[in-house]
């Protein structure tokens, strides 16, 4: 089979990334269809599916082939589209090879391979980047509060912005000041849309293993009496009260210990530094950990919370021997017998500004949209005249 010139045709994957019953693929572009043509045949016949957008839509059953060989069973389909010429799609099966065999044999014929956001990527209109930018992370949304928040999102963040814009028009130091007050709650948003990672320190011994499986809710981490039973960092998704949260147990920090115990523990520190949240697990029953204090100082900060754990047995210390330094002393909990779990929860959510509801307004959910909403509310009196425009442009995403 010939190759012809596909460049002003693209391609995109509209379902979740991963493996999944089904995949849907979009092209889009004056050559859509015959690209179809030219790789999906009839099962018996083997001559190229035809389809017809502008008058029949019916989903047509083939075989996508490449050279001769069979990819998959397909499903396909054609409709017009406003902008190009036609958009068609191909329903396959949702494995990861077999997305990864046609993206790369409809690339080899020319068409692009669209990976960005935006509306040509989506499976739903979008009028705007933002509103794409919206579905784009709807399609990885990891839990049902992350979903409602994204669909709220689409819906109303664009009225938001153009109410803004014209608020600006009128008074650009009222909307500056709006928009600096957004970018900073927006974190909440970024939080929802992509995740956080929630890591588990302490000593040995201090229980984080128990208090992982039952933040958890099964067992994630090996748990025994035995100080340094946790010899390598586990990481696991979870949802805490519908937040999207990797949940980090890592080995106890002490100075003795033998060969494979200290290599463990190095493996692990590079959690301490890329954890949006750390878990100071101390065990309240033990003589005060001034080991683990004096080696773990230099490294805490204030996006910490301490917990101490075992407060179903008798206290061996006082809180106030904690460093100012290492952020917020937060409950007693008994990972053990399961107490003060709850306040716990709801401690995390206040940490990443999510305490029930805190996602029912405008929040910006992509790292970018906060840097340039940040940036323009920061920008001198003698570019305000122009923030309308900017914010339509930039934050938006329409001239």
């Amino acid at each position: 089979m010939t190759a012809v010139d596909h460049s002003d045709t693209g391609c995109c994957v509209l379902t979740p990334p991963g493996t999944g019953a089904i995949a849907v693929i979009r092209l889009q572009g004056p050559d859509a269809l015959k690209l179809i043509r030219h790789f999906v045949h009839h099962r018996q016949t083997d001559l190229p599916i035809e389809l017809d957008p502008h008058n029949d839509r019916t989903l047509r059953y083939g075989q996508f082939c490449v050279d001769r060989e069979v990819v998959d069973d397909v499903l396909v389909c054609a409709r017009p589209d406003e902008e190009h010429c036609c958009v068609a799609e191909i329903n396959a099966h949702g494995g990861l090879r077999v997305v990864e065999r046609i993206l790369a044999a409809l690339q080899g014929q020319g068409a692009k391979v669209l990976t960005e956001s935006g509306p040509a990527c989506s499976a739903w209109p979008a009028r705007s980047v933002i509103e794409a930018e919206a579905l784009a992370c709807l399609s990885k949304a990891q839990t049902r509060r992350a979903v409602r928040f994204l669909i709220r999102q689409y819906h109303e963040l664009r009225p938001f912005l153009e109410e803004l814009a014209n608020l600006a028009a009128d008074d650009a130091e009222a909307a500056r000041r709006r928009l600096s007050d957004l970018a900073a709650k927006s974190k909440a948003g970024l939080i929802l849309a992509n995740g956080a990672t929630v890591a588990l320190v302490g000593p040995p011994n201090a229980g984080k293993s128990t208090l992982t499986n039952r933040l958890f809710g099964n067992t994630l981490s090996l748990e025994c009496d035995e100080p340094g039973t946790t010899r390598d960092w586990v990481a696991e998704p979870m949802s805490l009260l519908g937040i999207p949260i990797t949940l980090v147990d890592t080995p106890g920090i002490r100075v003795e210990g033998d060969l494979l115990e200290q290599a463990a523990i190095k493996r692990s520190l590079p959690w301490w530094g890329v954890a949006d949240l750390r878990l100071v697990v101390l065990d309240k029953s033990a003589p005060f950990p001034d080991d683990f204090i004096n080696a773990c100082s230099a490294s805490m900060g204030d996006q910490s919370l301490i917990i101490g754990n075992k407060a179903d047995l008798e206290s061996a210390w006082q809180d106030g021997r904690l460093p100012d330094t290492w952020g917020e002393y937060v409950v007693q909990v008994s990972a053990k017998e399961g107490a003060g779990l709850v306040e716990l929860e709801q401690r995390i959510a206040g940490k990443f500004s999510l305490p029930s509801g805190a996602e029912d307004c405008p929040l910006f959910f992509t790292e970018q949209k906060i840097m340039q909403a940040a940036a323009l509310a920061n920008e001198s009196e003698r570019d305000w005249n122009d923030l309308p425009r900017r914010i339509h442009s930039t934050l938006i995403g329409i001239d």
